[in-house]
């Protein structure tokens, strides 16, 4: 065999066999005609451990010819095979035969919880069907219409699992609520929902819906729209109002204000009462003052009424008998009554000089109404008397 002798200064050949090695002063690279995994890969990897499971050996390297073990823990069962074999491959390389590597499935299918639903606790093994019932108002449903059962599989889950369903949820329309709870997604047959609005808005469409047999609702969900609301009512001086209905959170159509005054006020007029129609006060421009009260005296403030007679000292005093030739006049009664008593108009007479005038009047029309009397048919003569008092 010839060889070029012809070669980099850096590079030296070396032939031995039918290996090719070459040398380098730059660091060493060994350079093979096998492929590098063949090389790195002398011995398996490792198998891994299946879930609900065990292996032995539980750690180490795997030559060739190695071998594992498997087992699964007390309520599951290995599916596959127990033991795999560490081998030699004709390409040099090494793996597990057989390749599959087993698994740990449950001995048993568990119960599993449906919503809305009875469910038979009991063991399942594989094939068994699930014994389930609805409660009362809600209809059992499987994803396969065609099978009408649930059995438990080798891998112990369920194959067609069924729900209990009753009628959704309906919608809630903007501005409204309803009478059923947030966390209910699900009414039973014979559920009535009742829509109703917040205020400022009205219902328009079916305000109860009833679930049906079929699962669906009697009607579609109302809406609610938007109404006319009115303006703030007048503001009152030393007043206020309250509404119909309360609180005053807005004035929508058929709000009625009713109006009132604070202690020591009242209203100018009756009528305290404002409604709101269509976005407007009825009736209208009405005007609305709270006037205090006029003060009144009460019975211990107020003097009693002067009698025009004599006062409690002088109806003790003897009476002069000038005085009373001077009083026989009843056309001097006024001027009378005041000379003999100047007093009683100051100390307890009457409250102004109209009461006095009236009552000095009254006596007049009194005295003037009343018969005369003649002094002279009352008091019998007496014989060798005087004639005269």
């Amino acid at each position: 065999m010839k060889v070029d002798r012809k070669t980099s200064p850096f590079v030296r050949p070396a032939i031995s066999g039918h290996l090719l090695v070459i040398f380098s002063i730059f660091p060493l690279h060994l350079v093979t005609a096998f492929p590098q995994a063949a090389i790195a890969e002398q011995f398996c990897r490792d198998p891994g451990v299946p879930e609900h499971g065990d292996r032995t050996p539980s750690s180490g390297v795997f030559f060739e010819k190695a071998v594992a073990r498997f087992s699964c823990l007390e309520g599951y069962r290995l599916k596959g095979v127990s033991k795999i074999t560490c081998v030699l491959f004709h390409n040099g390389s090494m793996g597990w035969r057989p390749s599959l590597k087993p698994v740990c499935l449950p001995e048993e299918c568990l119960p599993p919880y449906i919503e809305d639903a009875h469910v038979t606790n009991k063991t399942y093994r594989p094939g068994d069907n699930l014994i389930i019932r609805c409660h009362e108002g809600f209809q059992i449903r499987y994803p396969d219409t065609d099978s009408m059962e649930s059995v438990c599989q080798e891998d112990g889950t369920w194959d067609n699992q069924p729900i209990c369903q009753g009628c959704l949820r309906p919608l809630i329309p903007p501005h409204s609520y309803m009478n059923i709870s947030d966390t209910q997604f699900s009414m039973p047959i014979g559920t009535v929902v009742h829509y109703q609005c917040f205020p400022g808005y009205k219902v328009e469409g079916a305000e109860l819906l009833e679930c049906m047999y079929s699962l669906i609702w009697s009607d579609v969900p109302p809406r609610c729209l938007d109404v006319e609301a009115c303006p703030l009512p007048p503001m009152v001086e030393h007043g206020d109002y309250i509404c119909h209905p309360q609180p005053c959170n807005r004035y929508i159509h058929g709000t009625v204000v009713e109006f009132y005054c604070d202690p020591g006020f009242s209203l100018i007029n009756d009528y305290k009462y404002i409604t709101c129609q269509f976005g407007q006060w009825f009736p209208p421009q009405m005007n609305i003052y709270c006037v205090q009260d006029e003060p009144t005296q009460t019975s211990e403030e107020q003097d009693p009424p002067s009698y025009p007679g004599p006062t409690e000292s002088q109806h003790d005093a003897p009476l002069d008998p000038g005085d009373a030739e001077t009083c026989d006049s009843t056309s001097y009664a006024s001027e009378c009554l005041q000379a003999m008593h100047p007093s009683s108009s100051h100390d307890v007479g009457l409250s102004n000089v109209s009461e006095k005038t009236n009552v000095i009047t009254s006596m007049e029309e009194t005295a003037s109404t009343s018969p005369s009397i003649d002094i002279a048919d009352e008091i019998p003569l007496v014989d060798g008397g005087e004639e005269d008092f």
